[in-house]
């Protein structure tokens, strides 16, 4: 985890947990938390949770302005060795996303 946010540029970074009235990632539910990790270009990590005990798929809202994104863009979930596989979710409007029982993912906005 430490290199994912070392690589990502933690420390200039701006926190939005999923309390701020700001925060640029939106959940369809409360029991899945967002936090966004923005930087003044728009480069971001999303951290995602879910305290559900069983598997779900959540719809994710992202704030394109906040975010400046004015193209197309994927979230991508680099490999994390015991946390989590890589994987790819295309963008949109609305972006779902499974999560496991108990589990979450740290995703990185990348514009495509």
């Amino acid at each position: 985890i430490w290199d994912v946010w070392e690589k990502f540029g933690m420390t200039e970074a701006r926190m939005y947990g999923f309390w701020h009235p700001d925060c640029p990632v939106t959940v369809e539910n409360d029991n899945v938390p967002a936090t966004a990790y923005v930087k003044d270009n728009g480069d971001a990590m999303i951290v995602l949770a879910s305290w559900y005990n069983y598997d779900r798929e959540f719809s994710l809202v992202l704030d394109r302005e906040m975010l400046k994104i004015d193209g197309d863009f994927e979230l991508f979930a680099p490999e994390i060795p015991d946390v989590q596989p890589e994987a790819h979710f295309p963008g949109g409007a609305l972006m779902d996303v499974n999560i496991g029982s108990g589990k979450g993912w740290i995703l990185l906005l990348r514009r495509l």
